[in-house]
Formats: structure tokens, C-alpha cells, sequence
């Protein structure tokens, strides 16, 4: 069996590297070929999967940017409109959507929306891409497209999902269900679990069908965490096993990790790496962080929410991130996106849009950003428990959220904007195609009833198909340095199964 890994450079390169020790254990006869993002990383100043002796080749997202730079850009419109006719589904413009490598200015690693590349180039980096992948899984003949890690790789890895389906090669892609330890694997890149939606499609038309215990321990504890019963704790991990190839941590090392970086940027081993950004970029966008978080302490457009308001609460995501660019590329304006549904309430409903602590914390957006925000008639930047929030609002609004799903777990009325795998669960979700459609639906989503059963159920068709991976066990590395040996092999099974199972559904 050959199987064709992909992972984002750094420590999914490294989880990548075990998987295929793992799956070879478990099949001795199978063969590795590699995809990565990164010609060099921080982490080991390399590509590390060109280091490992189990994969026969690895290509490089990096690679096809620099491809096309040396080819002048250059693009054929006959390939172009063969490629799109193969893999288009229907169009090929939202991989661009999707790749912030592309689609978002990066001569700074701050988030500014922009064209860092003209459309020329865009084509060209695009056609670099589809044909250098082909090139890849022409030569090895892959079995399987396995995906090492949560983070999918916007930008290569919907071009090698779409390239896998058209020639009959079953993917597999792990996504976090959001629900305890959970995760689900799925055919596609996108927020979608085909097979939870079959299953639960035949509970709901099984009149006796019920929950079993999981499925109602993890609404509960869900339940609890929403209500601030129970803290979140994280998973205490059984008999780590240490990988002596990952980096050490702390302040040392972090700072050789910026020193690696102004050395490679000067002698130019990076220069030529269009994903690269510059040392000197990078200090200047640290210290611009700094000054708008000190603005933003300083100034603050955020106020308390209003106890007695009537309000959809709506929570910012952070970009650039799949949830955008992926799930939902009709929406990566945010700020645009806020002003469409704010006018398409209910006179009387506001909209309480609260930030990403993550964003927040770490100044990646501008004051002048949330002060566009704030300016717009029926919109209130908020700040408060975000818990709080969802459970006084009337329903929740979002693109593809994690606070839409814990919505709907609470019982809220939730409406939806982008591609997310909770769009399933129709008793208590509302997918919208466009926010102007929050004028139609947002008073029949807030009388329609909701049926808790249908979410048991729902619940219940994601524990059937779940795989427990503990925080910090396998899919964290970047945060536990550690691979629990255990979890690795069960997890590796759970792989060869749904493989198993993906070739016996194409063969009838």
C-alpha cells in the first residue's frame, strides 16, 4: 500500500514521521510519500520529512510558490481551463480564497486583505501547484491521501483532496468534533462528516432509536462547561512517550529560534522561500502588536453588554484561518459580513459582535478596525463570558464558529454562514447562503422548536464514529512534546479501518 502523507511543516512533519512507523508496523509492505508547506522552518531550520528515510519524495507547497517566481509567473489558459474542467467543483478561485498565502498581503505577517500577488501571478502559482502535485501522484500512485494533522494546509490541501477524488483515491482527513476528546475522520478537508450525517440520518428514522450513555455523558458535561458548572481541565496524558526529535521550548530556545531566523534571513538561505518573512517584518510586526494592544487597553470600543437588550449575539473568528478561508470563503470580510446581518434583523434585535481572545490578546487587528465596527448602526462591540452572551441572546449568528456549536448544545437558535460540520444537526441549525438571507430566516429559526432528541441523536452518531485522542497525545506536539504510544496505535487502526471502509463503499 502507498500512502501519501500530508502536514504542515514543523511538528505535524514530526507526527507525520510516526504515523508512518505506525502504519508500517501495523503493514509492513506499506510505502510513504510526503506533502509539506515549508522549504525551512523555525523548528529545524530543514524540511524535516526530506530527513526521514520512510518517505520516497516530498514536495513542497514552498516549492511550487518558488517554481512559479522562477518561471517568470508564466501560465498556459488551456491548462488553467483543463484543470479547472478536472477539479474544479465547479470553480478553482476559492483555493485561491482559501491559501492566505496568496490571498491575504503577507510582506507583513500581520492580517491585511489585500493582493500581495497580481492575478497573473495568482494563476500561475495556482497552475505551478495542481501540476506539480499531479507530477507527484503520478510517479508514486498513491492508495491514500492521509492528512497527518488537524491543521489541513489551506493551501495545498484541498488542490491534493481534489486531485485524490477525481482519480478514485479515498482521503482521510481528522477534524476535532468539538465534543469532549473527539475526533472524527473524514473524506474532505472541509467541516463535513459524511458518515456522521448518514448515521444520523438512519437514528432519526429509527422511531426507537436513543443515546447511549456516551453520547448523553458528553451532553452533559458539554451542558456543565456552558453553564460554568465544570472548568475546563486539561487531559492527563498515561505514560508519554517522549520525542527526542522535537525542539526544546522555554525562553532560550525561543530566542534561538528568532536568531536562527536574522541569521537565515541575512545570508539568504531563506530569501529565496516566498513564504519566508523577513526578520526584520517580523520585529516590526511584534512591535506593532504591542502598540495596538496598548491602544486598545487605552481606548477600548468594547463596552458591557445591556442586560435587558434584546440581541443575536455574533463572535468574530480569528483570521486568517480555515474556518475563513476555507469553510466559508464568501465571507472572509468580517467587518462587511457584521454590517449585512446588522441591517438584516429585526428592528428591534441588536447585534452583540464580540472579539476572539485570541485576536484580541495578541493585536492582530488595528483600533481602526473595531472603531468601523462600532460605528455601525445596530452593532455593539461587547465584551463579557462568552457563555453568558450565547445563553441571554435570542440565537446565535455565526460563519462557522465554535460558539455556534455550543449554541446549539445549549439549545439556541443558531444560523450559520459557511460550511460546518454542526449545519447537520437541522433541528437546532439554520445554514444560511448568504447573510442577507438572515432577514427570512432569523424569526422562523427563533419560533422553530428544537428537539433535543435529534441532538442526542446527533450526538450519538459522532460518539459512533469518534476516535479519543486526549489533548496533548498525538494531534498537540506543538504544545506537549509528547506521542502517547497507546493512542498512536489505536488511532493508526482507526485509519486502517475507515480506509477499509471508504474502498468497500466505492467498490459496490
Amino acid at each position: 500500500m502507498r500512502v501519501l502523507i500530508l502536514a504542515v511543516a514543523g511538528y505535524d512533519e514530526r507526527l507525520a514521521h510516526k504515523l508512518a512507523e505506525e502504519i508500517r508496523r501495523q503493514m509492513p509492505e506499506a510505502r510513504f510519500a510526503g506533502i509539506t508547506t515549508r522549504e525551512h522552518n523555525l523548528a529545524s531550520r530543514t524540511c524535516y520529512m526530506r530527513s526521514v528515510d520512510l518517505f520516497e519524495s516530498v514536495t513542497t507547497q514552498a516549492q511550487f510558490l518558488n517554481q512559479a517566481a522562477a518561471s517568470g509567473f508564466d501560465y498556459d489558459n488551456a491548462v488553467l481551463a483543463r484543470l479547472e474542467a478536472d477539479y474544479g467543483d465547479p470553480r478553482l478561485w476559492p483555493l485561491v480564497t482559501a491559501d492566505r498565502r496568496i490571498s491575504v498581503a503577507t510582506s507583513r505577517d500581520l492580517v491585511r486583505y489585500g493582493k500581495p500577488f497580481t492575478r497573473s501571478e495568482t494563476l500561475s502559482i495556482l497552475q505551478h501547484r495542481f501540476l506539480g502535485l499531479e507530477a507527484q501522484f503520478d510517479a508514486f500512485q498513491p492508495d491514500l491521501l492521509l492528512f497527518a494533522g488537524g491543521d489541513t494546509s489551506p493551501g495545498v490541501g484541498p488542490v491534493a483532496e481534489r486531485i485524490a477524488k477525481a482519480r478514485g483515491i479515498p482521503v482521510i482527513v481528522p477534524h476535532l468534533a468539538r465534543l469532549g476528546d473527539l475526533y472524527v475522520l473524514a473524506d474532505t478537508v472541509y467541516s463535513r462528516f459524511a458518515t456522521v450525517e448518514e448515521t444520523y440520518r438512519e437514528l432519526l428514522a429509527t422511531p426507537e432509536a436513543e443515546a447511549g450513555p456516551e453520547a448523553l455523558g458528553l451532553l452533559r458535561e458539554a451542558g456543565d462547561h456552558l453553564a460554568g458548572r465544570v472548568p475546563a481541565s486539561p487531559d492527563e496524558i498515561a505514560a508519554p512517550y517522549v520525542d527526542q526529535t522535537l525542539p526544546p521550548r522555554g525562553p532560550l530556545a525561543r530566542a534561538g529560534l528568532w536568531r536562527d531566523a536574522f541569521v537565515d534571513g541575512v545570508t539568504g538561505r531563506t530569501r529565496g522561500d516566498l513564504q519566508e518573512i523577513p526578520p526584520l517584518n517580523r520585529l516590526r510586526d511584534s512591535f506593532t502588536r504591542r502598540l495596538r494592544i496598548a491602544a486598545l487597553s487605552a481606548r477600548s470600543p468594547f463596552r458591557a453588554p445591556e442586560a435587558s437588550a434584546r440581541y443575536a449575539f455574533f463572535p468574530l473568528h480569528s483570521e486568517p484561518e480555515i474556518a475563513l478561508h476555507l469553510y466559508a470563503p464568501y465571507c472572509v470580510d468580517q467587518a462587511a459580513v457584521v454590517r449585512n446581518v446588522a441591517q438584516s434583523l429585526p428592528v428591534g434585535v441588536a447585534l452583540y459582535v464580540k472579539e476572539h481572545p485570541a485576536m484580541a490578546s495578541a493585536g492582530w487587528r488595528s483600533l481602526s478596525f473595531y472603531n468601523e465596527l462600532a460605528r455601525t448602526p445596530n452593532v455593539y462591540l461587547v465584551d463579557g463570558n462568552a457563555q453568558e452572551l450565547v445563553a441571554k441572546s435570542e440565537a446565535v449568528i455565526t460563519i462557522t464558529g465554535t460558539p455556534g456549536w455550543e449554541a446549539a448544545i445549549a439549545g439556541k437558535p443558531v444560523l450559520t454562514l459557511g460550511e460546518v460540520f454542526y449545519n447537520a444537526l437541522s433541528s437546532h441549525v439554520t445554514a444560511l447562503r448568504s447573510p442577507r438571507d438572515v432577514a427570512v430566516e432569523y424569526e422562523r429559526a427563533i419560533a422553530a422548536p428544537r428537539d433535543h432528541k435529534s441532538l442526542e441523536l446527533y450526538v450519538e452518531a459522532i460518539t459512533r464514529h469518534g476516535i479519543s485522542v486526549p489533548s496533548g497525545a498525538l494531534f498537540n506536539l506543538a504544545s506537549e512534546h509528547t506521542i502517547d504510544l497507546g493512542t498512536l496505535s489505536a488511532y493508526v487502526s482507526q485509519v486502517l479501518d475507515d480506509l477499509r471502509r471508504q474502498k468497500s463503499v466505492r467498490e459496490n
